[in-house]
């Protein structure tokens, strides 16, 4: 992993308005600490009433991002929305946060009238210093759009980590708001890759098997739709990849993006 921030900048659509010169300050005081950055321009709903929104490729390709690096996200004014259905990206009412989204994965910093650009590195630099996740079995691994898309600010901040553990049950298992079982995969796991969740390193390939308990239920990424039978089950990662489950009698199927028929 790299030892300097991937720093992600998400800023308005407006070039000509005040919060344009917080972005331009604010990559002026990160660049001359020689740390990568990305701008990710926001999107206007149709009800301009509502506000931002950032497109479902953007905010899966960063979330993955977040596992792979040690990064840092910066909202520059007005919050932010992320869809959370790829088939209804406009629809504000299925929607989370950018803050929520990005919650106990990496460093978040607001630039607005109360916060300035020149706070952004002194703010992050500190956070760097943190490992804010203990391990596998802590519940800041969750993707937690997949696990509870209603998890709301008004439960910030996750007092020692109890919220999720004491109301979904034991850390090795958890009932997520559809009532599946989230288990933590025996080793060795499936996938090459050391995924990190706020400073710590995650072991190689670790993921949950999420499994369909009573009734049918749909999984739903911010790219992807699975629909899982009962009993079915899914692998799923803390950067919210999903596989197929390959030892199931009953199969989950993803249904979006349909998958193309194979030239035979």
């Amino acid at each position: 992993m790299a030892d300097s921030p991937f720093v992600y900048i998400v800023a308005p659509p407006n070039t000509k308005t005040e919060t344009e010169y917080w972005r331009i300050q604010t990559e002026k005081y990160i660049h001359q600490e020689k740390w990568e950055t990305n701008t990710i321009r926001l999107v206007s709903w149709a009800d301009k009433s509502v506000g931002l929104y950032m497109t479902v490729e953007a905010a899966t390709k960063m979330y993955r991002n977040l596992h792979r690096r040690r990064c840092a996200v910066v909202q520059i004014g007005t919050k932010a929305r992320i869809p959370l259905d790829p088939r209804f990206p406009k629809f504000s009412n299925k929607t989370m946060s950018l803050e929520t989204f990005v919650f106990n994965k990496t460093i978040f910093v607001r630039v607005n009238n109360n916060e300035g650009p020149a706070d952004v590195v002194p703010k992050i630099a500190l956070a760097l210093k943190k490992v804010a996740c203990t391990g596998e079995r802590d519940p800041r691994c969750l993707p937690m759009h997949l696990f509870n898309p209603k998890f709301s600010d008004e439960r910030f901040p996750m007092p020692d980590l109890d919220i999720i553990d004491d109301e979904d049950g034991a850390p090795k298992s958890r009932l997520d708001w559809k009532g599946r079982l989230w288990m933590i995969s025996r080793p060795p796991y499936h996938g090459q890759e050391i995924l990190e969740v706020n400073g710590k390193e995650l072991q190689k390939g670790f993921h949950w098997d999420v499994k369909a308990q009573k009734n049918p239920t749909e999984l739903i990424s911010t790219s992807e739709i699975w629909q899982m039978p009962p009993k079915s089950y899914l692998n799923v990662y803390p950067d919210a990849a999903i596989r197929g489950g390959q030892s199931s009698a009953v199969a989950a199927k993803r249904i979006y993006p349909p998958r193309r028929p194979s030239r035979r």
